[in-house]
């Protein structure tokens, strides 16, 4: 199976640090799915809820991790 990205709006770079490496960050009761694929690298999850201006991603750098 090809690599490929589960989300297409993905942003250039992180606005903080520059970083290109970022996660989508998901709110909500997480699924098995969703655990595996926070495991696997290629999403983040939040432990709050969503609400109007939460952020949507999360910087990957070990130095940063802004979300934005």
């Amino acid at each position: 199976m090809a690599d490929q990205s589960l989300f297409d709006d993905q942003p250039t770079a992180c606005p903080t640090c520059g970083d290109t490496e970022v996660l989508p960050l998901i709110y909500g009761v997480s699924s098995a799915e969703m655990l595996l694929a926070k495991e696997l690298g290629q999403i983040a999850l939040s432990t709050g809820a969503e609400t109007a201006g939460s952020p949507q991603w999360l910087c990957r750098s070990p130095l940063c991790g802004q979300a934005f």
